[in-house]
């Protein structure tokens, strides 16, 4: 979880808001939980397969390649040479950056209070803000202060 919703998160704070962040971590996960299901199912088929050539005559292998796979079915006899037919045709493509966070982007986009969660506009250069105003500012220091 990215700082900025652990920080929402961890505010003690239940508006709505929290409300939808903690809903939106709750769905990813849960995504990552069926992927890794799937994942696990498919393996353990794999292993109790009772087909001799896998590649050619497991049925569950082809719709485990037809609903997972970006590409489909590719012409091409053999798992090895459709793979080396594909990674041929992406050397014509620049890399692509597949990290799915925003940490390497500078955002501009507006930021929400750690200690009122209200939303507030960044300023557009020098440290991003973390408070909405100087008084939420004072009561975070109290807050810590009292620890």
């Amino acid at each position: 979880m990215p700082l900025e919703q652990t920080s929402v998160v961890t505010s003690g704070s239940r508006n709505r808001h929290w409300q939808s962040t903690v809903q939106r971590q709750t769905g990813l996960i849960q995504e990552k939980i069926e992927q890794l299901q799937s994942a696990h199912e498919y393996l353990l088929h794999l292993l109790q397969c009772p087909d001799d050539d896998i590649v050619r005559q497991c049925p569950d292998l082809d719709d485990e390649l037809m609903s997972h796979t970006p590409r489909r079915r590719i012409a091409i006899e053999g798992l090895v040479a459709a793979a080396q037919s594909i990674s041929q045709g992406v050397q014509d493509q620049p890399p692509r950056d597949e990290i799915d966070s925003t940490r390497d982007e500078n955002v501009l986009a507006s930021g929400h209070c750690v200690v009122c969660t209200e939303p507030f506009a960044q300023q557009a250069r020098g440290r991003r803000r973390t408070y909405c105003s100087r008084a939420c500012q004072q009561r975070q220091y109290r807050r810590n202060a009292h620890r």
